[in-house]
């Protein structure tokens, strides 16, 4: 959920879907309103099972897992991403071998604006059969002001209201680019596992008040 509890992630095989379980979206314009649901269609969907899906706190993000066809392995972490709450999301893309493997990798928490991923992974080197890690997901690309990997008319807007956000040659010089993923995975040690699986219970403990 976001943390206005306007918008809602959840999964559901219920009718009307593109699979077997799908990724639905459930909208409200304020705490007092009724629910609004709708799939979220085939650039996040696919004909088999969607999991975990994770969303950034700016709702612009979301990562998600899928045995779909075209990944790395058996299950596979997948992102896709909009440009502003209630816009169409963009065509899923997998994270890549660099996060995925033959195995299976599934998303557990998102933090900041896209930018920090916790994960589960059955086949990077960890200590044990599957292993938390975490990962940068937000591509460093100049001009991309809105952080949604490309360089478009959306983060000219953003400039235009907030000049100090960047420098605008690196707009006009990556207009157009779409970024490439470049991710670094780093397996925690005992200390920084201990910090990333407090902070996941502590976000599932709030889930349940």
């Amino acid at each position: 959920m976001s943390p206005d509890g306007l918008t809602l992630i959840f999964i559901s095989n219920r009718t009307g879907g593109e699979g077997e379980e799908d990724i639905w979206e459930a909208v409200r314009p304020s705490l007092n309103d009724p629910w609004s649901v709708h799939v979220l269609g085939p650039n996040v969907n696919s004909s088999v099972d969607e999991k975990n899906p994770v969303m950034s706190s700016d709702g612009l993000t979301l990562l998600f897992g899928s045995g779909r066809v075209g990944g790395v392995g058996i299950f596979d972490i997948w992102m896709s991403t909009r440009d502003a709450i209630g816009n169409e999301w963009r065509p899923a893309s997998n994270l890549g071998p660099t996060v995925n493997t033959a195995n299976a990798e599934i998303p557990s928490q998102l933090w900041g604006p896209g930018n920090l991923l916790l994960f589960e992974s059955w086949g990077l080197p960890g200590f044990g059969v599957a292993d938390m890690f975490y990962v940068s997901v937000v591509p460093d690309l100049p001009g991309d002001f809105n952080l949604n990997g490309i360089v478009d008319g959306t983060d000219f807007l953003k400039w235009q209201r907030n000049p100090s956000i960047g420098l605008l040659t690196d707009w006009e010089t990556n207009y157009g680019t779409v970024a490439t993923l470049s991710v670094s995975t780093t397996v925690p040690e005992p200390s920084g596992a201990a910090l990333a699986l407090a902070a996941l219970c502590l976000a599932m403990s709030r889930r349940r008040i």
